[in-house]
């Protein structure tokens, strides 16, 4: 019945639509402190065939609820680890979501062996050979889980950019819920990429938030800014993942195609990136955010649009909180002073309110 494709919605069409539209939300508070478990995974094995169904319909309208879906069943399957640093056994809270972080490692490789799996099996198939004998070695769980994922990473790189958009508007759900690793982040990063505009200013909006997801270990604090020197090459597919140590996908990744974006000939992509740019400070840390966060907020503030100087200037608190308002002043405020007499009053005005 989920699967039922349909043209012109009638009203009980559309009556019928809201009740599937809150099916995962029901599987999910019926599973309760189950979470992360072999009979939560059993409870929602339908749910997760019909989304695996859906998420290849032909219309994108239909794919579009696919990305909230994968949120909701994750948080369901996924186990969630201590955080670093955290003593103790992981808590699960009365809706199923851990306190620790989901391990994103376990749903990469789940949905690693599933690929493996399914090539073996087409290959056996193309033999004329029986595939009745192989397995993937999986736990339905993490079966589940893998097949999730691959739903993820497909709405990531939907054809149509309305997919690709709704996937990237939640992409900091998306880490919580699957647990961070290298191919969820190169998906972001990609998005940041987007040849659309209005994919690449919803990512833009989601660095700050990712970036809270993914962590900045204090090793990496001292790299120069990718505003001053050449981004990195570009992790291997087997690159671990950040808390395996080694590859730091914030770092290396999202923060070079971040700071690309100051150059974006939209001018709304550059509004959504100076709005959240300063959200990084507390997550990179005084050091990361000197050496890595101010020459990009500097190029911003210069900016020829008023509304990306406007966007910026509303949020530098959170940089003076991280910084000091001594180092600020003497990095940003010449710069600040020249706003002063900017040509847009929302310009000065944000300047003396702030």
């Amino acid at each position: 019945a989920l699967a039922r494709p349909c043209s012109q919605p009638s009203q009980g069409d559309t009556q019928q639509g809201d009740t599937q539209q809150g099916g995962v939300a029901a599987a999910a508070a019926g599973v309760g402190s189950l979470a992360g478990c072999e009979a939560a995974a059993r409870r929602v094995e339908g749910v997760v065939a019909s989304l695996c169904l859906l998420a290849r319909d032909d219309q994108c309208s239909v794919r579009l609820e696919t990305v909230d879906n994968c949120v909701a069943l994750a948080l369901i399957l996924q186990v969630r680890i201590p955080s670093p640093g955290a003593d103790g056994p992981t808590q699960v809270a009365a809706d199923g979501r851990g306190l620790g972080r989901a391990d994103g490692r376990a749903a990469e490789a789940a949905l690693a062996a599933l690929e493996r799996f399914d090539q073996t099996s087409a290959a056996a198939a193309a033999g004329g050979l029986s595939s009745g004998g192989l397995s993937d070695g999986l736990t339905l769980r993490e079966r589940l889980v893998g097949r999730v994922f691959g739903c993820a990473l497909g709405a990531c790189s939907d054809p149509s950019w309305r997919v690709r958009w709704s996937a990237v508007s939640s992409m900091d759900q998306l880490l919580d819920a699957l647990g961070p690793n290298p191919r969820l982040v190169k998906a972001y990063e990609a998005l940041l990429k987007d040849p659309e505009p209005e994919v690449r200013t919803a990512a833009a909006a989601q660095v700050a938030k990712v970036a809270h997801q993914l962590g900045f270990p204090a090793a990496h604090s001292a790299l120069p800014s990718p505003l001053l020197a050449a981004p990195p090459p570009p992790p291997p597919s087997s690159a671990p993942s950040s808390s395996a140590g080694g590859w730091n996908p914030l770092a290396e990744s999202v923060l070079p195609a971040a700071c690309a974006l100051a150059d974006d000939p939209s001018n709304l992509v550059r509004s959504a990136l100076a709005s959240a740019t300063a959200g990084l400070a507390p997550v990179l840390g005084r050091d990361a955010t000197i050496a890595r966060l101010l020459p990009l907020l500097l190029k911003l503030l210069r900016d020829t649009d008023s509304e990306v100087r406007l966007g910026l200037v509303s949020q530098l608190g959170e940089v003076s909180q991280v910084v000091g308002v001594d180092l600020l002043a003497q990095s940003l405020l010449p710069t600040i002073l020249e706003l002063a007499s900017d040509a847009k009053w929302r310009g000065r005005g944000a300047i003396i309110a702030k």
